[in-house]
């Protein structure tokens, strides 16, 4: 029994979700394994040390007519793998929401949709960029800033310390041009932003776009 194996093993029973996981290999060197969830209609390799942080795709969250809640959202560390040192611990995360089929949207009112919120209820916002790109052929559009973050300062009862940034980067698309998908890369420390970035870029190269579908419910026939 390899690894790999025995890694997953350890890991049924406390996240369900890592049965739609399987550990692969790249080149026989960098491991990886595959997150895929239908009521998101989401798949992609991430790196073995993620971890699953929050995981929202029940049919209430991602087939209702608002969808603010049809999520899945990831660490950079991986509480059944403790392999990192406490310095790579928890210095980014990384999320993929779905909004759901708004046939009326386009990605410019999204991209400024999201900016006007971000300009008028982050504290710190700063805008940095923003450019065309696309996501699996899709087009997309991305966006970039920083804001204020006091969960990395020592006092947190003194807002005279608030004076680390985090970065963030958001991509919104539109898979087969009909349902809305907030993707989102945010450093702790915007110093760490480039650090990581190659990782987030090469985690978003998987990703695909498959068919949404609620997950089957078995129920006792003599309900009927």
């Amino acid at each position: 029994m390899d690894r790999s194996t025995l890694m997953l093993l350890s890991s049924v029973g406390f996240l369900t979700s890592l049965l739609l996981m399987t550990y692969v290999s790249v080149n026989g060197q960098n491991e990886f394994k595959e997150y895929r969830s239908e009521p998101i209609g989401i798949k992609l390799q991430i790196p073995l040390e993620w971890d699953i942080f929050g995981e929202y795709n029940t049919t209430e969250e991602c087939f209702s007519e608002i969808m603010n809640e049809c999520y899945v959202y990831f660490t950079n560390y991986n509480r059944f793998k403790n392999f990192l040192s406490d310095e790579d611990m928890d210095k980014y995360s990384f999320s993929i929401q779905k909004h759901g089929i708004m046939p009326s949207v386009t990605l410019k009112d999204m991209a400024t949709a999201k900016y006007n919120h971000y300009k008028e209820n982050t504290r710190g916002f700063n805008f940095t960029s923003d450019n065309k790109t696309t996501v699996q052929n899709n087009p997309a559009w991305q966006m970039v800033f920083t804001e204020d973050n006091p969960n990395t300062n020592i006092d947190i009862y003194d807002p005279s310390t608030y004076n680390i940034k985090s970065k963030t980067l958001e991509i919104y698309t539109k898979a087969d041009n009909k349902t809305f998908y907030e993707i989102s890369y945010k450093a702790d420390e915007e110093s760490y932003y480039s650090t990581y970035l190659p990782v987030i870029q090469n985690v978003i190269k998987t990703l695909e776009f498959i068919p949404d579908k609620p997950v089957e419910k078995n129920r006792p026939s003599f309900l009927d």
